[in-house]
């Protein structure tokens, strides 16, 4: 009698076949987990784009709403209506809304820089300050390692170049150059052309139409006051 021969795999058989499925399931698990580390870099990339995105729209909606109105400080002396040093700057801007008809101007004092790497928006809700007049500050963007403000004079402009003379630092600024480091996305750089219009005198606060400024006194939390130590422009 003829005994069929055994079709089973041999030991070596085996033992290759599962080499095999080893080396293609170590490449599989490595393909998915570093889609799945991109997909993870790529929303947190999003993310803090988005929140820097929103911080530097606010910045710019104040610096476009410029207005060249001086304020007292606490001691009752004039400040410049446009002050900016290398780590921070401060204005005063028109388009404060007013939806509880609060007897005040629309004008606002505002000072913007970073602290706990967050860009910080600080206000005052009177101009000519007092001596217990109180600072409110928000956070607006994290992550925010450093920021830098340059103002463009109209000699910049006419040579080209970004370098800004001592007697150039005397000019009216028709922009600001804002650059920022911030963590995982690296340097940030946008210019703001700032509005030119006449001087306003004191206690001048026309109501216009505000922003979305109607509930930032919810949002900001009462600070000491600040000094700046700055260049005036």
């Amino acid at each position: 009698m003829l005994h069929k021969q055994s079709s089973a795999f041999t030991l070596i058989e085996m033992l290759i076949a599962l080499a095999i499925f080893s080396v293609v399931s170590l490449a599989a698990g490595t393909l998915l987990y570093q889609a799945i580390e991109a997909q993870r870099v790529a929303s947190e990339y999003g993310d803090r784009m988005i929140d820097l995105e929103r911080g530097i729209a606010r910045l710019s909606r104040d610096l476009l709403q410029y207005v060249p109105r001086e304020v007292r400080d606490e001691l009752g002396d004039f400040t410049n209506s446009l002050i900016i040093s290398p780590n921070e700057i401060e204005f005063t801007r028109r388009g404060w809304a007013n939806p509880a008809d609060h007897a005040r101007s629309d004008l606002q004092r505002v000072r913007y820089f970073v602290e706990g790497e967050a860009l910080q928006r600080q206000y005052w809700e009177i101009l000519d300050r007092a001596p217990d007049t109180q600072a409110r500050t928000m956070s607006l963007a994290k992550n925010v390692a450093s920021v830098t403000f340059e103002p463009i004079t109209e000699s910049q402009v006419l040579r080209g170049d970004t370098h800004v003379s001592v007697a150039e630092e005397l000019e009216p600024a028709l922009g600001v150059r804002i650059i920022m480091q911030v963590s995982g996305i690296g340097e940030f750089a946008r210019v703001i052309d700032l509005p030119q219009e006449a001087p306003v005198g004191e206690g001048a606060g026309d109501q216009s139409p505000g922003d979305d400024d109607a509930n930032e006194e919810e949002l900001a939390a009462p600070s000491g006051e600040v000094q700046p130590g700055a260049i005036s422009i």
